[in-house]
């Protein structure tokens, strides 16, 4: 298994490479799409393919495809990815460039070339100088070194620019999810919305179909019926309790091969191990259902508290989840979907921190268990290299 400490350079890597290779790909289709089957137009692509290679001394940069902001009187501005590799590290460091560059068009031949590229700066987040020292080996390698570029595709992607409008704000809703802290082995069942009633033919049963469990209601009985791992679940109520059920009617059996038939359920025949542990116990896990969005936190027993070195913070050991207790304020910080919320007790109530997370979050170390947490720490260089 991956180490949980190397997790938000994975991060990194993916939208890295999300923006170099899928958004460059999107803006060549605004300028119209080939028949099937036929090949693109020579004007559609790059001579020299990406990334390209320089080399400076003991170190080799890769220029990904750059993304162009802005062409105006014969002067190109952009900025691209680059990796650096070198006879010390033994994985690529990764940081941006932005630069301009006089150009020269061919128009018969559809190409562009960049002359006099000029790097105006350079961000390395993890390395201790910004990239200062790649910057300037950078100005050296570029300075008269042409590029040639499709003009048809430049000209596609400055119009994305232009259509997308990068000055665009974009509100986004942070209210927090129904966070719910289990001390025991627990599931989650998520709703979208009240539940919307279906009858199942033959059976005289209710199915909740905006779910994609399988969800039973007998409204003359007053019960609902949940299937889990081979087993029919009862409960008055769909907040319990639950209890496992003895001798299920063969209605059940009816309901479910109509579902299975469907396509649409899923009968959670593969739980994670500790449930199914659980489960071949006789035992069965606490059944949350949620008609909100909701998260579900996992203790194995009551807290389990490990201080975290040169901060105030304390760990909560006993979970898979990145969950925290920050002792001067003596309140609890759990890591949910890249978003940070905190309450006084687990029980809540939860709220969204939009800001001010406590200074110390950005002293847990990257060699740390919970090291990933650093790329949704703001300000920090893993936090940078995210959104890089």
């Amino acid at each position: 298994m991956a180490n949980r400490g190397d997790r938000w350079k994975r991060r990194a890597l993916f939208a890295l490479f999300f923006m170099l290779l899928v958004l460059p790909s999107l803006a060549g289709c605004t300028s119209g799409m080939s028949a099937l089957g036929e090949p693109p137009a020579a004007s559609d692509v790059d001579v020299d393919p990406w990334p390209r290679q320089l080399a400076s001394g003991d170190n080799t940069f890769s220029l990904f495809q750059p993304q162009y902001e802005s062409w105006d009187q014969g002067r190109l501005s952009g900025r691209a990815a680059v990796a650096v590799e070198d006879r010390v590290s033994s994985q690529p460091r990764y940081g941006v460039i932005w630069f301009t560059a006089r150009t020269e068009v061919d128009k018969e031949a559809r190409m562009v070339t960049l002359e006099d590229v000029t790097v105006s700066k350079a961000d390395f987040p993890t390395t201790p100088d910004g990239g200062a020292a790649y910057l300037a080996a950078l100005r050296q390698s570029l300075s008269g070194q042409p590029l040639t570029i499709a003009l048809d595709r430049l000209q596609a992607e400055l119009e994305v620019e232009r259509v997308e409008d990068p000055g665009r704000i974009v509100q986004v809703r942070n209210d927090p999810p129904r966070i719910i802290v289990s001390q025991g082995p627990a599931l989650l069942v998520r709703i979208d919305g009240q539940p919307v009633l279906r009858e199942v033919a033959g059976t005289g049963l209710l199915r909740v179909v905006n779910t994609r469990v399988l969800l039973l209601l007998d409204r003359s009985a007053g019960r609902y019926y949940f299937w889990l791992m081979n087993r029919w679940l009862a409960a008055p109520k769909l907040d319990g309790p639950w209890a496992v059920l003895a001798n299920p009617p063969a209605s059940l059996g009816t309901a479910q091969q109509a579902a299975v038939q469907s396509g649409q359920v899923d009968l959670l025949d593969k739980p994670a191990p500790e449930l199914k542990q659980l489960l071949q116990t006789g035992a069965i896990p606490a059944i949350y259902v949620s008609t909100v969005p909701a998260e579900l936190v996992v203790l194995r027993g009551q807290p389990a508290l490990a201080p975290i070195a040169a901060t105030d913070i304390l760990q909560v050991t006993n979970t898979d989840d990145d969950l925290f207790l920050y002792t001067p304020q003596q309140e609890y910080y759990v890591l949910l979907s890249g978003r940070w919320f905190r309450a006084k007790s687990l029980q809540g109530p939860w709220e969204y921190v939009a800001s001010g997370l406590p200074g110390d979050f950005a002293r847990i170390p990257e060699s740390h268990p919970k090291g990933a947490v650093l790329a949704s720490v703001p300000g920090t260089p893993q936090a940078r290299q995210a959104v890089i």
